[in-house]
């Protein structure tokens, strides 16, 4: 169906909307602390936030159109503007005065497992305008938590879009696409979908052929010794089983300085891997306290963005790297040179266009198989000693300057809860805002009970593997 106010979203978008249930909801959620002063700002008004939100509406298309369900699902929806955006239905700005961490993670996690009502734009924009006295926050502090539904962004994606509405500066720039044409009614849909299915069979048997001829090629290279494939099983953990609605999460902070300076002390080490290393770390200490360590290695699965190596129509660009975290090397810092090598060794197969086109399934599938493709990963059972591929998440997803503001209030901190899927009950998003870096790990209560607690072995890895590194370079 051609009309210039309707785009269809690409597979792998449409899946998130189908995969979504009352216990699974697939929303992306950022925070970001602004310093109001030290208890000489002005409380922010609810009437200024709406304002400043009317006056940013037009830096994203995001915030100006709605999903628009194909009858029975037999094609994926589309994206449609919508004329009348009601803000009262996105902002909610909460002015009264918050004093302890627990009732901001409360608020926050209530935040995070509400699920989106998908026949309004799919964003809110939640304000807390007193947050006194919480550690890691500024003393007078305005939280700002934004929240989109992954089928509209991926991680990075809402990062970019947050960068346009932290600005004192307005950019005049249009993101969105003003149209007059009519809303098509669903049997005019339904009509467009059945007279496309041969069309997408056929898109779907001509994708199989690229696939299958991409995986030879893959397969080629494995024999070759130049793409390494990740190990396909790994033990299972309390976090690998099916996931309920309550959620929880802890925050750690870094300075990204520090952390920086000891991956360059490390040797050929990044980041990303540094921070790897304090996660396999806290991990492994945390089972191993509940006597829970396998004696087989754990692994995470870590999203690799694509957009640099080949353009797609989704707005979810990445593949999946699925890095061993070594937990049987005892050693910090051999277990951080370990985690380095498998890192590169999954980002060397990442890269390739084969791999990717192996990887690219659901770009060739029909909207009503994506939709029954989710809805038989539910049925899957839950048990057994083994877990596809990896034990955890972690992503990580820079804000970049600390040049952020919010009515006047400069950015201070940046934090983030990821959304949970079955068999991945334990996920990790790393952020960094100026100097600051943040691991944010979110789990449910019944596999993480002492979430706090967890925070603590994560600092304390922090050290461990600092010291390991520094002792290391002073013996050299």
């Amino acid at each position: 169906m051609q009309q210039n106010n309707l785009t269809q979203l690409a597979p792998r978008d449409a899946a998130f909307v189908y995969m979504e249930r009352s216990t699974m909801p697939t929303n992306i959620v950022s925070i970001y602390a602004f310093d109001n002063g030290q208890g000489s700002g002005q409380p922010v008004r609810k009437d200024d936030v709406f304002s400043w939100m009317q006056a940013r509406l037009h830096t994203s298309a995001l915030f100006q159109r709605r999903l628009l369900r194909v009858p029975a699902d037999i094609a994926p929806p589309y994206w449609v503007r919508d004329e009348n955006v009601d803000l009262q239905a996105h902002i909610f700005v909460t002015e009264s005065t918050i004093t302890t961490w627990d009732e901001v993670r409360r608020r926050i996690l209530d935040i995070t497992e509400d699920r989106f009502d998908l026949t309004r734009p799919p964003w809110q924009l939640h304000v807390f305008t007193q947050v006194h006295q919480v550690d890691g926050l500024p003393p007078n502090a305005t939280v700002v938590v934004l929240k989109f539904h992954h089928s509209a962004c991926d991680g990075i994606a809402s990062v970019e879009i947050a960068r346009k509405l932290f600005t004192g500066q307005v950019d005049d720039t249009s993101d969105s696409h003003a149209t007059s044409d009519a809303i098509p009614g669903s049997a005019a849909l339904l009509k467009d979908a059945l007279t496309g299915v041969p069309t997408q069979i056929r898109t779907m048997f001509s994708g199989a052929k690229d696939i299958l001829a991409a995986s030879r090629d893959v397969k080629q290279e494995v024999d070759a010794g130049t793409v390494v494939l990740p190990t396909r099983l790994r033990p299972r953990t309390r976090f690998d089983h099916k996931i309920s609605g309550a959620r929880t999460f802890g925050v750690v902070r870094l300075p990204l300085s520090d952390v920086r300076a000891l991956a360059s002390q490390a040797g050929d080490s990044t980041v990303n891997d540094l921070i790897m290393t304090v996660v396999s770390l806290g991990l492994s200490n945390y089972l191993t306290s509940l006597r829970e360590l396998p004696a087989e290695s754990l692994a995470a699965l870590v999203p690799m963005s694509t957009r640099k190596y080949r353009p797609s129509e989704s707005v979810n660009q990445f593949l999946p790297m699925f890095v061993d975290l070594h937990t049987k090397i005892e050693d910090p810092k051999l277990r951080l040179s370990a985690i380095s090598k498998s890192s590169k060794l999954e980002k060397t197969r990442n890269s390739k266009d084969t791999v990717i086109r192996s990887n690219s399934g659901i770009k060739y599938v029909p909207g009503f198989a994506v939709r029954g493709i989710s809805a038989i990963s539910r049925l899957m059972p839950d048990g057994g000693p083994s877990t596809p591929y990896a034990n955890t998440m972690i992503t990580n997803v820079p804000r970049g300057r600390a040049d952020l503001q919010f009515l006047g209030a400069k950015a201070t901190s940046a934090f983030g809860v990821l959304a949970l899927e079955d068999n991945d009950g334990l996920c990790h998003l790393i952020a960094s805002l100026g100097d600051e870096l943040t691991i944010t790990f979110v789990s449910t209560p019944e596999a993480m009970p002492d979430v706090d607690h967890y925070g603590e072995l994560l600092k304390d890895a922090y050290l461990e593997l600092s010291d390991a590194i520094r002792t290391s370079g002073e013996s050299t």
